[in-house]
């Protein structure tokens, strides 16, 4: 009897081998907002942020830019300045290697570039880790991407800070299934933008509404 239980446990576990992946991400809300007209969109670019995280050798402030800038084109509010052009002047001014991490860089940045509103910030923050969970036959693995994200958007003309914010973003792949999912998980590079952008749609409304406050 023994011996059959044990070879019927041994057929249920080829015959689940393998498992399923699933991803999962926190909801990106962003309100719908009527395109302004073009006549009345104040002019805006946004710079890579920095990267404080150490991870991906400066990729992921360079990512996150283009999140922010890619929601705020996308909700027609304002003139976008085109990346081309930002690195342009940031390699003629000797921006690129150093970045923009003071408002005083940032207000002299936006001036070259002859907009009203420059947008810059950090990654605070950026890490990938594993989970797993294992039963006698059953197991699950998670790989999880996680972030913090601070941004400014300053006045070219006065110098003020309009807006300062940091949002918190998260995203999981899963694999699950019965047995066989040993070793370690590949690298899904995917994860970490899905996390970048649930950080950063956290208070894209909140900078629109700052740039646009005293029209």
């Amino acid at each position: 009897m023994r011996r059959f239980a044990a070879v019927s446990l041994f057929a249920l576990g080829l015959g689940c081998r393998g498992g399923e992946v699933t991803k999962e991400e926190e909801p990106v809300r962003i309100k719908h907002t009527t395109p302004r007209p073009e006549g009345e969109r104040k002019t805006l670019a946004v710079v890579d942020f920095h990267d404080k995280s150490g991870y991906g050798q400066g990729r992921i402030g360079h990512s996150a830019a283009d999140v922010l800038a890619n929601y705020l084109f996308k909700a027609q509010q304002f003139v976008m300045v085109d990346r081309q052009q930002i690195d342009k002047v940031l390699k003629e001014q000797q921006f690129e290697h150093s970045g923009v991490t003071d408002d005083a860089t940032a207000v002299k940045l936006g001036r070259l570039l002859n907009v009203q509103f420059l947008a810059y910030g950090a990654v605070t923050n950026f890490g990938m880790r594993e989970e797993a969970t294992e039963a006698i036959v059953y197991q699950q693995k998670e790989q999880i991407a996680e972030c913090s994200v601070a941004v400014r958007l300053i006045s070219v003309e006065t110098g003020q800070i309009l807006f300062m914010e940091m949002g918190d973003g998260k995203a999981t792949r899963r694999v699950s299934g019965s047995m066989g999912l040993g070793g370690r998980m590949s690298y899904d590079e995917t994860l970490a933008g899905n996390s970048l952008r649930a950080a950063i749609a956290k208070f894209v409304d909140k900078l629109i509404d700052a740039a646009y406050a005293g029209r």
